[in-house]
């Protein structure tokens, strides 16, 4: 008996098959027949809003953390509203 296995038998390739696919040759080449679709863009407008509706939903503490920060934005503007700011914070009376 022998070791080693009996080797597969190769079969013929026909004309017609290829190693590379089975697409003949004329249909290989690089050439579209058709243009791709494009869709048609359309500009868009868009409109800048700011909505506060949110602010409704807030309890006392939010608003409260809103009235301060809006005080801090107002005193970076102005060094009145500045020195006001300060003073009502300080506590020491440091300065």
């Amino acid at each position: 008996m022998s070791k080693n296995p009996p080797k597969p038998i190769a079969a013929k390739e026909s004309p017609s098959q290829s190693k590379k696919g089975s697409r003949p040759s004329s249909a290989m080449n690089n050439k579209p027949t058709e243009k791709p679709y494009v869709p048609k863009l359309r500009p868009v407008d868009l409109i800048q809003a700011l909505s506060d509706e949110h602010v409704q939903y807030f309890d006392e503490k939010q608003k409260d953390v809103i009235k301060s920060l809006e005080k801090i934005k107002n005193a970076s503007s102005d060094i009145q509203n500045a020195i006001r700011l300060f003073q009502e914070f300080d506590e020491d009376g440091s300065g």
